[in-house]
């Protein structure tokens, strides 16, 4: 487990929570993530980002923030949706 996904379990209690790193660079490439939770459910996408976004540079070095290209959030209906 990583420090972003543990930062992200712990601020999103019951959210599952999906990182990976591009196949042909590992973890010395950008992370990408996507967390699926409740706590999503009523805020847009920039307000989603945001929530993130807070926790994140609460907890990590402004080099540990660099290194994530993307994460992002969804509610499990919308997730439920795109598996259809």
């Amino acid at each position: 487990m990583t420090k972003v996904d543990t930062i992200l379990r712990e601020a999103y209690p019951g959210a599952e929570v999906t990182l990976s790193w591009p196949e042909d660079e590992g973890e010395d490439g950008k992370l990408l993530g996507i967390v699926v939770g409740e706590q999503f459910d009523g805020h847009d996408h920039f307000e989603r980002q945001q929530m993130l976004w807070k926790v994140l540079r609460r907890k990590l070095t402004r080099a540990e923030q660099v290194r994530i290209s993307a994460i992002f959030a969804e509610t499990p209906a919308e997730k439920a949706a795109l598996e259809q």
